[in-house]
């Protein structure tokens, strides 16, 4: 959902009235929210609508909130089984790829299968995806497809290197990355991660 408006509730301190564009057309909607980080006018959120069903069984409703009712409710990683945060709602940014209305399930191709591999010591090629699929792909009489890895630009080392034993490390590469900037990765990327156990 997107976020249209939001207000201080006239009877709590702490919670706030947010109007939300749920993308279905028919203007905002308005939900009682507790935490403390609701973006502002523009901001996407995750908006878990009546009758939806949490991870942990609880079907939402339209509910009272201090006086004010609350159709639904605005989600914590947490409680959407995303992660363990619950500093917060989840906010989403324009890489995540969602616009209002948007499944989130659906968009991140959940529910996912999650395979956990026991790779015994004499098979290192197994400790990674390409390894594990270069496996199935053999089992089951498949192809395998590699990932095409864009083609780096060549150019001059922008920071100095030394190379103390040429005849124990005898290939050496590196890449300088510029430009990083340092906040949250997109939701399809923390899940991922998280998948994997990071």
């Amino acid at each position: 959902a997107r976020v249209v408006a939001k207000r201080p509730h006239p009877d709590a301190a702490k919670l706030t009235l947010v109007d939300v564009d749920v993308g279905d057309g028919r203007g905002a909607t308005q939900v009682v929210c507790g935490a403390p980080n609701v973006p502002d006018a523009g901001g996407l959120v995750l908006w878990a609508r009546p009758g939806a069903k949490l991870p942990n069984g609880v079907v939402l409703g339209e509910k009272p909130v201090r006086g004010i009712v609350s159709p639904g409710m605005l989600c914590a990683e947490d409680e959407l089984g995303l992660g363990s945060s619950h500093a917060g709602i989840v906010i989403l940014e324009a890489a995540d790829g969602l616009a209002p209305g948007d499944d989130l399930a659906a968009k991140l191709g959940l529910p996912d299968e999650i395979w956990e591999v026991n790779v015994t010591p004499n098979r290192p090629d197994a400790l990674g995806h390409v390894g594990v699929a270069r496996e199935v792909a053999a089992l089951v009489g498949g192809t395998l497809g590699l990932p095409r890895i864009p083609a780096l630009p060549a150019g001059g080392a922008p920071a100095q290197d030394e190379l103390v034993d040429a005849d124990g490390c005898p290939r050496f590469c590196a890449v300088a990355v510029d430009g990083v900037t340092v906040r949250p990765s997109p939701l399809r990327v923390r899940m991922r991660l998280q998948a994997l156990g990071v």
